[in-house]
């Protein structure tokens, strides 16, 4: 049996986003789904104050960003 992923909706003014999953993204993963290379991610897309803080998992691992946080953070930018 596989398990599904978790998804909600969010409603942003009158329109609303389906939220489907909680993959965990390293920032190759990030500038894969921003289309961007990884330096340009780094440098220039998760400085920008809005974009979504990352997560650790100790305090010198790797940051990861959650992809429902990404796809939220892409909406807003879009609307």
């Amino acid at each position: 049996m596989t398990k599904e992923p978790m998804s909600y909706l969010v409603k942003e003014g009158q329109n609303y986003i389906l939220i489907k999953s909680e993959r965990c993204l390293s920032i190759k993963k990030v500038a894969e789904k921003l289309d961007v290379h990884v330096t340009h991610a780094k440098k220039n897309i998760v400085t920008l104050p809005d974009f979504p803080k990352p997560i650790r998992y100790e305090d010198k691992s790797h940051p990861k960003w959650l992809e429902s946080d990404i796809d939220y953070w892409l909406f807003k930018k879009k609307a």
